[in-house]
Formats: structure tokens, C-alpha cells, sequence
């Protein structure tokens, strides 16, 4: 089991930090804010046998199919994705 830090932006941070705190399945078996919200940012420490890049997929999958989420313009990365 990996331990990633994966960076969420959202301009509705406040109402995704909920969702991904509560994440926990076969795929994320957690998820645990440990910075921001900071604007529209907030970094979460996940923990996954997935790579970081595909448990970030993973998790806006989650977000964006999850009901009256499904237009949500949400970008969901691996720490270091941007530089």
C-alpha cells in the first residue's frame, strides 16, 4: 500500500473536502486532508496500491459520478503533476 499526496482544485473545495474524507473502498482505502483549503486548493494524503497519477483518476471519477456532481469542473493530480 502506497501513501500519495494528491492535490485537489475545485472552486467548490469546501463541498469536495467531505466527499474525499470520506473515501474509503477496495481502491482508496483512505483519504486524509493535511492542507488547505487554501483558496480553491486542498492536498489530501491518500493511501493506494494504485500509482499516484492513476489514484488521482480514480478519485475525480469518484467526484464527478457521484449525484449532482457530474458537471463539476474539477481537477484531481498527483503532487508534482504541475512542477
Amino acid at each position: 500500500m502506497a501513501t500519495h499526496k494528491i492535490i485537489v482544485s475545485y472552486a467548490m473545495i469546501k463541498k469536495a473536502i467531505p466527499f474525499f474524507e470520506g473515501l474509503s473502498d477496495d481502491t482508496i482505502k483512505s483519504a486524509k486532508l493535511i492542507a488547505g483549503p487554501k483558496g480553491i486548493k486542498a492536498t489530501f494524503e491518500v493511501e493506494s496500491d494504485l500509482p499516484a497519477d492513476e489514484a488521482a483518476a480514480y478519485m475525480k471519477k469518484k467526484y464527478t459520478s457521484a449525484p449532482g456532481n457530474a458537471n463539476a469542473y474539477i481537477s484531481v493530480q498527483p503532487d508534482g503533476f504541475f512542477g
